[in-house]
């Protein structure tokens, strides 16, 4: 008996000395510093490695001085560019189709100014006749055909919700 307590002992003591924060010891001798590598290949400038053009423009809920479309979302199997515009009295998405793009009503004016469209919303979602608030972000599940909005809440503090359409 007197045995087994002195290796209960030994194992007790041994197992709260690993649980002391002990002190590391000092920090060896800097090592020898490694060769350089190889420089790697100098980078293009994105604008140029990207031909980047207007072709397609559409104004959405021109009447309000607040703007209109915020954030857009694609889907490429209908063609459609949804946009979220909260900027009127209830919170809406915007359905475009995209099958098409007349890029030859995209003229400059004597300023440089693009301000013809050629693009308009075809469908309008209402968003709030289901989900009270504002939309602030859009997604698309392409695989389930899902729409998913994300609206804030009309009180701030208060939780939001996310709004989901069937797509297709």
């Amino acid at each position: 008996m007197l045995n087994k307590s002195i290796i209960a002992l030994s194992l007790l003591s041994l197992l709260t000395g690993c649980s002391l924060d002990g002190d590391d010891g000092q920090d060896g001798t800097q090592g020898i510093e490694g060769t350089a590598g190889n420089n790697g290949e100098n980078g293009t400038n994105a604008n140029s490695a990207l031909n980047i053009n207007l072709i397609g423009r559409a104004v959405l809920n021109a009447q309000s001085p607040e703007g209109a479309a915020e954030i857009v979302a694609y889907q490429a199997s209908k063609k459609w560019i949804y946009a979220i515009n909260s900027s009127g009295d209830e919170a809406v998405v915007n359905i475009i189709p995209a099958d098409t793009f007349d890029t030859a009503a995209l003229v400059k004016d004597n300023e440089g100014i693009i301000s013809a469209t050629n693009l308009a919303s075809a469908i309008t979602l209402s968003l709030n006749e289901n989900t009270p608030g504002d939309a602030n972000s859009i997604a698309i599940d392409a695989n389930k055909q899902l729409l998913a909005v994300a609206m804030a809440a009309t009180n701030v503090g208060e939780a939001g919700q996310i709004a989901y359409t069937s797509i297709y």
